[in-house]
């Protein structure tokens, strides 16, 4: 992690219990990635490839238009596909939560 105030850099057992930055005991802070983390990987697709820079228009697509009117003439039909991929991803996603919960519910004694 870096100190946001002084920029002293540290390792933690816990980031979401830090603590106060030795050097100027400041308790603002950004939490780094390792070196060997994938989500850099991740990133740079995301941001340097045209699959990548896809998504992220689906997503702000998405964001857009559940918060503001936007007009479908600008949305491509790659885009359209991609935000219907999406929401089914996303509910297939929730069905399989829902279910992984039922099982682990505990049954009730008769």
């Amino acid at each position: 992690m870096t100190c946001d105030k002084c920029g002293h850099q540290r390792t933690v057992g816990d980031t979401n219990a830090p603590g106060a930055c030795p050097h100027c005991g400041s308790v603002q802070y950004t939490i780094n990635r390792c070196s060997h983390c994938r989500l850099d990987d991740l990133d740079y697709v995301r941001s340097h490839s045209a699959s990548g820079r896809l998504f992220e228009r689906v997503l702000e697509l998405e964001f857009d238009a559940a918060h503001f009117s936007i007009p479908w003439s600008d949305v491509t039909a790659e885009e359209v596909r991609g935000l219907q991929i999406l929401k089914e991803e996303r509910d297939r996603y929730q069905r399989e939560q829902a279910h992984n919960n039922q099982i682990q519910l505990p049954r009730p004694t008769e």
